[in-house]
């Protein structure tokens, strides 16, 4: 079977930097766990880019912290392909209030423009 590869970044900023409380605003700094298919398969620093080598086909991803998660993504890639998303926390105060009752709301996780999979040089 041939390889394909995910790609997970994340940026670190936003009103929510050094607040705390009930929203979880203190675990901005915390590492993300990288979840493909149900299982975490790296962990994704507050400021960086986590590169994960995946087989072909159909996969899920989730990128959770301590208390919170990402809504569930889909995506194909094909074999020598490549797919990015950005993993971002809430940075408005609705999106604070909103994930205190619904836990998926807290980290927004979204595909890159062009980039339903480019092909690995």
């Amino acid at each position: 079977m041939g390889t394909a590869k995910l790609r997970v970044t994340r940026k670190w900023g936003g009103p929510a930097v050094g607040l705390g409380g009930v929203t979880g605003i203190g675990e901005v700094s915390a590492d993300y766990s990288i979840v493909v298919d149900g299982k975490v398969v790296g962990a994704l620093p507050r400021e960086g880019t986590v590169e994960v080598p995946i087989d072909p086909g159909r996969h899920t991803l989730q990128v959770r912290s301590p208390r919170h998660h990402s809504p569930l993504r889909t995506f194909d890639v094909s074999d020598g392909q490549e797919v990015t998303f950005s993993a971002r926390h809430a940075v408005f105060w609705p999106q604070w209030v909103a994930a205190v009752i619904k836990k998926d709301r807290w980290i927004s996780l979204k595909q890159q423009q062009g980039q339903s999979g480019n092909t690995l040089v």
